[in-house]
């Protein structure tokens, strides 16, 4: 859950909501479904559940990502029946909601998850509210992006591979040091405006003793 509180109040209330209407949408779902035509065929949708199936493919990265953020996802382990040789294996239970049939699995049980994950965030919104109004969880961000920054950098300017000639690992260096540079420059001018700046030594200071 450590990534859970690295969200501000906004994005909290954002995935919560996310979740909520996810929700919603996976019940009117299953509401919808139509018999197979063939005895082991997946079932069919009426168009109004096609839509909503749309609607919630849209969504489901995101409400996976959320899970993930929460410490709810959930992978199923599987035996297949007698007939099937009775084999083992777990089965990702969001990325397949349109097969849950092959895999007995009822439908409550991914809405099981969702609540939890549900309570997850709701428990967690006060806090994350607390966080976006402290300034030095957005003092500690913008150092946490600084110390990252310059790898990041490096590592798209083609520094962490391996050069097949000195000059072509000359000019990776001098184009990696005067990129950074110049974005240094222009971070601290932006952290002085906003009267980051001081703010931010003071941290550091406390940091260091």
């Amino acid at each position: 859950m450590a990534g859970l509180k690295n969200l501000n109040g906004f994005q909290v209330k954002k995935r919560l909501k996310d979740l909520v209407l996810f929700r919603q949408l996976f019940v009117d779902y299953t509401h919808h479904l139509l018999p197979s035509d063939h005895p082991f065929g997946d079932p069919g949708l009426t168009p109004q559940g096609d839509e909503i199936k749309k609607n919630m493919d849209r969504m489901l990265h995101g409400i996976i990502e959320s899970m993930y953020l929460a410490g709810t996802y959930v992978i199923v382990d599987y035996t297949a029946p007698p007939a099937a040789g009775r084999t083992r294996h777990r089965v990702d239970l969001m990325r397949n909601i349109d097969h849950l049939h092959n895999y007995d699995i009822h439908p409550r049980q991914v809405v099981s998850v969702i609540d939890e994950t549900i309570g997850v965030f709701e428990r967690h919104l006060s806090l994350a509210w607390i966080r976006t109004f402290w300034p030095f969880f957005w003092i500690h961000k913008i150092i946490a992006c600084l110390i990252a920054y310059p790898f990041r950098l490096w590592s798209e300017v083609g520094g962490g591979k391996a050069s097949g000639s000195g000059a072509s690992c000359l000019q990776g260096v001098a184009t990696f040091v005067g990129t950074l540079t110049g974005d240094l420059v222009i971070i601290l001018t932006i952290l002085e405006e906003l009267d980051f700046l001081e703010p931010m030594k003071h941290y550091l200071h406390t940091l260091v003793r």
